[in-house]
């Protein structure tokens, strides 16, 4: 382990002697990164509709690190002559070196190269209130004064509005709606209107948005058409306006570096923002220095956000083996992020449970509309119990027990899972938290094994969520979540279509959960034998009969698109 600017880092030296491996970047908002060990990374929010920089799959992440993200040039002049220097592009120069480094939280990873006796740092993170953090700082590690001029900044930006879909099938054309603009220090990345060919109005009124502190005189670009002028040692001349173009935010200046002394300087972008925002940015950067003070605040703040999380969910221990640790740490975040987590214990809100009673059952919700709204404004799993077995309605009573309030929840996916597609949701439209969980079977049962040691008396409600999401003849649906459950839909077309599981390829799940049930409150699974408790799933997954399996015992399972055209 090392540390830098006071915070513990895992150090891979010589990093680029080994083959390039993906990296996710953790925090606690609805802000996603994906990174490369070779300097590439996809980033943006919520999901991979709203990236930043071209949502890929792994391999092409890995293998293209030049062609979307970081960009750094720098001419480097001594007394004994001058050099161009870029750092992580391509293969390291004779001479230099990289090093890897990842947060012992895993929030922010940084990347460095050491060449011409010089140090460049550059570091992805990110905060909930200014999107994606590159904080930079170029060391002068010789003896002598050096003389620097350089670019840097982002490159292929990626305007809000251009969805995954969109640019793996159609990027030319989408490069074509794109208009880039600069207001003082904030380049606006937009789409002059969403991409269709219908002839109807189709405004597109967000913005991805970039920005940067720290440069001394800096000459700002909006595209990459310079980049090449400025590498053969060129002047390159501000961008204001830029038109079918992918984006870009670089910025060019130069700095005078003491020996021992190093400059540092921050860019940060982010996506889908509105009118007001873009204005509050615009206002921001007229005092750098407050905002300076504000973005460090913030990345601060998501950190120690993060790490409560973590600890609600027993993460944190202190050992003689640091390692170990962060080990414990990262298992228990990616647990968290599967899963779900507990936002304020036991407790929740009164509006969470009739929302979730809205979408499970509508004529329950219906016929209970006075009883939820006599509800206490906040209450506790147990009281929500003792209520619903006191209106005497054996529905509400099922879906009370089943209830959950957990949030933090995301699918699988990432870009070695492209068929796993994840959303983040972490506030509702009102900004208040957005309670749900996710995934298929394993994600959540697997991972509520190690939850429920934390938050046992919510055990129950795991028991019942596995049982009612089960059919009565064990072929299952594919995922979980708040809502309900989800089943695949074949496809012939697709060869990685299926549908289901059997039941026995889950049981060990239910097993563990009935024994922790049991090992927390003795007595209370047989004691409710007598109940009716719980449901079965009613899915379009149709088994065949004892004649046809006979016939063919290969084809046991078939879909019935009945059934699945009458579900809501």
């Amino acid at each position: 382990m090392t540390e830098i600017d006071g915070e513990p880092y895992f150090v891979i030296r010589d990093v680029s002697a080994m083959p390039p491996f993906l990296m996710s970047i953790v925090s606690d908002t609805n802000l996603w990164i994906f990174a490369g060990s070779n300097g590439s990374y996809t980033a943006g929010r919520t999901d991979p509709d709203h990236a930043l920089f071209p949502y890929l799959t792994a391999d092409k992440i890995l293998s293209s690190p030049e062609s979307a993200g970081v960009l750094s040039i720098f001419h480097v002049e001594r007394a004994a002559g001058s050099a161009c220097w870029e750092p992580w592009r391509g293969e390291p120069a004779r001479g230099a070196r990289r090093h890897l480094h990842k947060h012992a939280m895993g929030t922010s990873v940084v990347f460095e190269e050491e060449h011409l006796g010089l140090r460049f740092r550059w570091s992805l993170e990110v905060s909930a209130r200014y999107g994606l953090v590159r904080r930079c700082a170029l060391a002068n590690l010789s003896d002598e004064p050096v003389s620097v001029r350089y670019l840097d900044g982002f490159h292929h930006l990626l305007p809000a509005g251009v969805t995954e879909s969109l640019y793996s099938r159609y990027s030319y054309l989408a490069c074509a709606y794109m208009h880039h603009e600069r207001e003082g220090g904030l380049g606006l990345f937009t789409l002059n209107s969403h991409v269709t060919d219908r002839a109807e109005p189709s405004e597109s009124l967000r913005a991805a948005c970039a920005w940067s502190l720290g440069h001394r005189d800096p000459t700002f670009l909006l595209s990459g058409r310079q980049i090449s002028a400025f590498r053969a040692g060129d002047t390159v001349a501000a961008e204001d306006d830029v038109r079918a173009e992918f984006g870009a935010w670089l910025a060019m200046d130069a700095a005078e570096i003491a020996p021992g002394a190093e400059h540092r300087w921050t860019c940060a972008a982010d996506t889908a923002l509105d009118h007001a925002s873009v204005l509050a940015l615009v206002r921001a950067l007229e005092d750098p220095e407050t905002l300076g003070a504000s973005l460090a605040a913030s990345l601060a703040d998501g950190q120690e956000s993060l790490r409560r999380r973590v600890a609600s969910a027993d993460g944190l221990e202190k050992t003689s083996q640091p390692e170990l640790d962060a080990r414990h740490f990262a298992n228990t975040v990616f647990n968290c992020m599967r899963g779900g987590i507990p936002d304020d214990g036991y407790a929740f809100p009164a509006y969470d449970f009739a929302e979730f009673l809205r979408a499970r059952s509508r004529p329950v919700a219906a016929r209970h509309a006075a009883w939820l709204e006599s509800l206490p404004a906040k209450l506790d799993r147990d009281a929500l119990q003792r209520l619903a077995l006191a209106a005497g309605d054996p529905q509400l009573v099922r879906l009370a027990r089943e209830y959950l309030p957990l949030l933090f929840s995301r699918r699988h996916g990432d870009p070695s899972r492209p068929w796993n597609r994840f959303s983040i949701l972490l506030k509702d439209a009102a900004g208040r938290p957005a309670y749900g969980y996710q995934g298929n079977w394993r994600d959540i049962f697997q991972n509520w094994e190690s939850l429920s040691m934390s938050y046992p008396r919510f055990l129950e409600g795991m028991v019942a969520t596995f049982l009612n999401a089960s059919t009565a003849d064990g072929y299952n649906p594919y995922r979980i979540t708040r809502a309900g459950i989800e089943w695949e839909v074949l496809d012939p077309s697709d060869p990685w279509s299926h549908i289901g599981y059997w039941g026995d390829h889950q049981i060990v799940y239910l097993s563990r959960l009935l024994e922790n049930l049991e090992n927390h409150e003795p007595g209370r699974l047989s004691a409710g034998l007598a109940e009716r408790l719980y449901a079965s799933a009613n899915v379009p997954y149709e088994i065949a009969g004892f004649e046809d399996l006979l016939r063919d015992p290969r084809q046991s399972i078939s879909f019935g698109k009945s059934l699945h055209s009458r579900s809501p």
